[in-house]
């Protein structure tokens, strides 16, 4: 993925934010659909912990859940509650600057946050970006490492290796395709748009190939996308993992519902607690 200013360019995804209210439920569901996670330990300044997978590219899933089941997280209670899936995506950077660069909207941060694995092994990193509601819930936000990646993620043993890239692309769901559009062109300088109205799924779809962003607006009031925007409004709705053998990702993976978008296959995790979505594109 880029993010553009003229011809700065910036690494590739950093990570996704897949939410449930606890996260021994997240890690089994994903167990089940062939991807097993690590798990990676408390935050310092939320009450949350978490689980992730790691891909040999450097992005991973991030599963997220509060450490007491009773303690809300004022952040992302409510798609932690809901048992959400998808509610947030992160860009790694060297410099903020480099990207919060509008004056259209306001900004946040640098926030300081740390975790200590299970190993012993303490990740330190900072984070900014738009300000929102949610961090992360439309538009992506910042993550630039202060020590070394490495301590915050490696590649998971049971995927690092395999025919699974990492996440590839992310879907914005929206009641307002017009209008997503038009914040993403301003904000991050997307161009060049790709147009689809997908009768299969229920959705039109606009996707910026060169950014690796797909935005998503529901047409039929049946459409899987309606009933998450219904509960969650805009935001990350799900996210696309890259592969070079999609036959046998398939085979080795629980998957559910196939899509075509933009002539390229989709195959869907089988994550029926969850209402947003992982997939694995063709």
């Amino acid at each position: 993925m880029t993010t553009s200013k003229g011809n700065e360019r910036t690494p590739q995804f950093d990570h996704v934010l897949f939410a449930g209210k606890k996260l021994s439920e997240l890690t089994a569901a994903f167990e089940t659909a062939g991807l097993d996670s690590t798990y990676g330990g408390e935050h310092d300044t939320a009450p949350t912990h978490n689980a992730v997978i790691g891909f040999h590219d450097g992005s991973y899933i991030e599963l997220l859940s509060t450490v007491d089941i009773d303690t809300h997280d004022p952040e992302r209670g409510h798609f932690i509650q809901n048992d959400a899936g998808p509610c947030g995506w992160a860009l790694v950077v060297d410099d903020f600057d480099q990207v919060l660069t509008t004056d259209e909207l306001e900004t946040w941060g640098p926030i300081k946050m740390s975790r200590e694995t299970p190993q012993g092994t303490v990740a330190r990193w900072e984070l900014a970006g738009y300000k929102s509601d949610v961090r992360g819930e439309v538009l992506p936000f910042f993550i630039k490492d202060i020590t070394p990646r490495q301590n915050r993620i490696t590649p998971t043993e049971s995927v690092g290796e395999t025919e699974l890239s990492g996440v590839e692309t992310v879907v914005i769901g929206t009641n307002s395709l017009d209008e997503t559009a038009e914040l993403f062109e301003s904000v991050l300088s997307f161009s060049s748009p790709q147009h689809e109205v997908n009768a299969n799924d229920g959705i039109e779809l606009v996707r910026y190939p060169r950014d690796s962003v797909i935005l998503a607006e529901p047409t039929t009031d049946d459409s899987w996308l309606t009933d998450r925007l219904k509960q969650f409004g805009d935001g990350l709705a799900a996210a696309l993992l890259g592969t070079t053998d999609f036959n046998t990702s398939v085979t080795q993976l629980s998957v559910q519902n196939e899509s075509s978008w933009f002539g390229q296959q989709i195959s869907w995790l089988t994550l029926n607690e969850y209402t947003g979505r992982i997939g694995i594109m063709k």
